[in-house]
C-alpha cells in the first residue's frame, strides 16, 4: 500500500494484506481505527495512477473479507460464550475505554494521545507527572521532530499510509479511549493501546534521520567530500544513528532492575508452575482458586489468567472453577479409595484456604507465596495445597504444623 502507482498485478497482493490485518485485529480490537488508512491510501493511489479499472475486478472485494476471514475465530468465540469479550470491556476495562464522552473529555484525550505517542517513540519508561513535563526531555523531543518530519517526507513523496493512520487513529481513538499515561500507568499498561503504531512511526523517523543526513551532505564544502573526510563524517553519521537507536535501552534496564525488586509477582508465578510440575502426577488434577480473579495486577489481567496462560503453556491440565469447593469435592468422590494421586492439588490464596467448610483436609506443600497486591505487611499469601485424607496434618498448614505468621 505504501507504493507510488498502481500496477495490476499489485491487486494480488490485496486479499494478503486484509487477511493481515484481521491477524492485527486479533491483537487487540483497538486497531480497527486503522481501517480508514489503508482504505484511503488505496483510494489515491488509485486515483493517480487513474486505475479505476481495479474495482471491476474481484481482489478490492476480497480485501475485507479476507480481513473479516482472519478475525473470525474471535468473533466465533464471543458468540459462543455470550459475547465474553465485550463484557470484559464493559466491567474490566473502565480505566481505558471513555463511557461518557463530552467535547473537553475529547480534546483532554486527543491531547494525551500525541503526549503518549512521542513517549513511546522516546522513553516510553518515563512517565511525567505533567502535560508540560514531556517537553523538558530532550529525546523526546528530537524523536517527535523526526516522526512529524519524516510523515511530511512521505507524504510529499506519494508514500501516505503513515499520514492517514497517524489522523485517522488521532480522530477516532480519543472517543473511546482515554488512557494514555496517566501517573498511575504501570509503564507499558497503556502505551499498548497505541504501539501500533510504532511500526509506522520508526519508518517516519528514520526516514527523516536520512533525509538530514543527505541535507547536510549536500551543503559540505568540496574539500570536505574528499575521500578521507567524507569517510569520517559518514562514521560519525552513522555513530549518531546508532545512539538514537541505543538509547532507550539503559531505561528498559532500569525499569526491569525496578520492576525486578518491587513487584515479587512474576517469581511467585514461576515458582508456583514449577511446584506444581514437581508435585503433581499424571492423573492428579489441578484446580485454581476462584478468588485469584479478585486481585487485580494492575496490568490489564489478573492472577487467575496469569495462572491459567502459564499452565496452559506448560501443558499442565487444570480447571478454573467459578465455585473451588464444588470443584475439590467433585474430585474428591471421582477419586478412587486408597489412591492419593487423583487428589487434587489446589493453587488458592491464604484466605480462600480458610473460609473452605472443611479445611482439615487441605495441606500446605509449597512455600508462602506473595504478590504486591497481597498487602506484603499483611499475613496474605497464597500457596499450593494438597487435599489429604482424613487422619493426615492439614488445616492449610504444613505437615510440620503451622508456621510463625499462619
Amino acid at each position: 500500500m505504501l507504493v507510488r502507482r498502481w500496477h495490476p498485478s499489485a491487486a494480488l497482493w490485496l486479499p494478503v494484506a486484509g487477511f493481515c490485518y484481521g491477524l492485527t485485529l486479533q491483537t487487540h480490537v483497538g486497531t480497527i481505527v486503522l481501517a480508514p488508512a489503508p482504505a484511503l491510501t488505496f483510494l489515491l493511489t488509485i486515483g493517480r495512477a487513474r486505475a479505476w479499472r481495479a474495482f471491476r475486478t474481484p481482489w478490492p472485494w476480497l480485501a475485507p473479507v479476507a480481513g473479516l476471514l482472519a478475525y473470525s475465530p474471535v468473533l466465533i468465540d464471543n458468540l459462543r460464550n455470550g459475547l465474553a469479550g465485550v463484557h470484559r470491556v464493559q466491567t474490566r476495562r473502565g480505566y481505558a475505554y471513555e463511557m461518557h464522552l463530552t467535547p473537553e473529555k475529547y480534546r483532554q484525550n486527543m491531547g494525551d494521545f500525541w503526549l503518549e505517542l512521542a513517549r513511546i517513540i522516546s522513553n516510553p519508561l518515563r512517565i511525567p507527572t505533567g502535560r508540560w513535563h514531556y517537553l523538558t526531555s530532550p529525546y523526546l523531543l528530537l524523536m517527535a521532530a523526526l516522526g512529524a518530519l519524516g510523515v511530511v517526507l512521505l507524504l510529499r513523496r506519494g508514500r501516505s499510509l503513515p499520514f492517514w493512520a497517524l489522523l485517522c487513529t488521532a480522530l477516532i481513538m480519543p472517543a473511546f479511549n482515554r488512557a494514555y499515561g496517566q501517573t498511575w500507568d504501570r509503564y507499558l499498561l497503556t502505551g499498548r493501546y497505541i504501539t501500533f503504531l510504532l511500526p509506522l512511526a520508526f519508518i517516519a523517523v528514520a526516514t527523516a534521520a536520512l533525509a538530514l543526513v543527505g541535507f547536510a551532505r549536500q551543503r559540505l564544502p568540496d574539500r570536505w567530500l574528499a575521500p578521507r573526510p567524507r569517510s569520517a563524517l559518514g562514521a560519525l553519521a552513522g555513530a549518531a544513528l546508532l545512539l538514537l537507536l541505543l538509547y532507550p535501552l539503559p531505561p528498559l534496564f532500569r525499569y526491569y532492575t525496578r520492576e525486578a525488586a518491587q513487584d515479587p509477582a512474576n517469581a511467585s508465578f514461576l515458582a508456583t508452575v514449577d511446584r506444581i510440575q514437581t508435585l503433581r502426577e499424571p492423573q492428579t488434577p489441578v484446580v485454581i482458586g476462584r478468588m485469584f480473579a479478585k486481585v487485580d495486577l494492575k496490568d490489564g489481567a489478573d492472577a487467575r489468567e496469569i495462572l491459567d496462560l502459564l499452565f496452559a503453556l506448560r501443558a499442565i491440565p487444570h480447571v478454573s472453577p467459578h465455585r473451588t469447593g464444588a470443584e475439590i469435592d467433585r474430585l474428591v468422590r471421582e477419586a478412587p479409595p486408597g489412591d492419593p494421586a487423583p487428589l487434587p492439588l489446589i493453587v488458592m490464596l491464604r484466605d480462600e484456604c480458610w473460609q473452605l467448610p472443611d479445611r482439615r483436609h487441605f495441606q500446605r506443600v509449597s512455600e508462602r507465596y506473595v504478590l504486591r497486591e497481597l498487602y506484603p505487611q499483611l499475613p496474605s499469601y497464597y500457596a499450593v495445597y494438597r487435599y489429604v485424607p482424613t487422619g493426615q496434618p492439614g488445616d492449610c498448614a504444613p505437615a510440620t504444623g503451622p508456621e510463625p505468621g499462619e
